[in-house]
């Protein structure tokens, strides 16, 4: 298996099951554009040329690595579209196989300890740094079983990740504002990460053969636009995250400054 992917029928699934229910009763924001638009990059690698040169070009998997840990899992937060899936979801689904899973406790717990605001960012950081290592790297890149091993961490690490910074509720775990600090610290070891790449003289990856210099790149220059790509990406993010954020304060200090009875401005 080359990618991971989230079910192409929840796409369907996710504007049916908005549908189920009358206006009156939507109690939950979507957006839903950017639940599509992310689970395409999911899909991405029917959709986007990156497969054919992922065994090839560093740069290109570095590209696919940004969608998996960063605009996917973000995209797909900031649609919000847990409740419309678990509402479009089959009764018996629900009751009988999701109900329980959820209110086991080893369940609860594992979540409980993934989504910790140390573990969260901490996991994150090491999906990146780990499959860095060169070594171990050029392995993921022959081996398909560690390659979706690779991709199915940097899923999941981002799920968690950018949960912990986009999560829209009241009792979040962490506050806005350790949202910010949270969120800067981890781009100073994703940007030193790339650096690092970028400035190497010598080639630290050997699996890649450069389409065997038909695009005039050398595995230098691959490992150079590899490293740039961990490199900028890492402010971006920072900068995408702290808007999230900054929108988030906003919408709070606006629901604050409302009557919670009536929804009308306090004066």
């Amino acid at each position: 298996m080359d990618y991971f992917a989230i079910d192409p029928n929840t796409c369907g699934l996710f504007p049916w099951s908005q549908k189920k229910d009358p206006p009156a009763q939507k109690r939950f924001p979507v957006a839903d554009d950017r639940f599509p638009f992310g689970n395409t990059l999911f899909l991405h690698r029917p959709t986007i040329p990156t497969g054919t040169f992922v065994g090839s070009l560093l740069f290109i998997h570095q590209i696919e690595h940004l969608l998996l840990r960063v605009f996917a899992p973000l995209l797909t937060i900031l649609a919000m579209p847990l409740a419309p899936l678990i509402q479009g979801l089959p009764a018996l689904l629900r009751h009988h196989l999701l109900t329980p899973l959820v209110r086991n406790r080893f369940i609860q717990a594992l979540y409980g300890f993934l989504s910790h605001p140390l573990i969260a960012p901490l996991m994150f950081l090491a999906t990146l740094v780990i499959w860095q290592i060169p070594s171990l790297h050029d392995h993921a890149v022959q081996d398909p079983l560690l390659h979706d091993i690779m991709h199915l961490s940097m899923i999941l690490s981002g799920f968690f990740f950018w949960w912990l910074i986009a999560d829209p509720r009241k009792n979040a775990r962490l506050p806005l504002g350790l949202r910010l600090i949270a969120l800067w610290l981890v781009t100073i070891p994703n940007s030193l990460l790339g650096a690092y790449i970028t400035l190497r003289k010598f080639p630290l990856y050997h699996v890649y053969d450069v389409l065997e210099g038909r695009w005039n790149i050398d595995r230098l220059l691959d490992q150079q636009l590899g490293g740039l790509l961990i490199w900028a990406p890492g402010a971006m993010m920072a900068v995408i995250g702290t808007g999230v954020i900054l929108l988030l304060w906003m919408r709070s200090d606006d629901n604050a400054s409302r009557d919670p009875g009536s929804g009308i401005p306090v004066t």
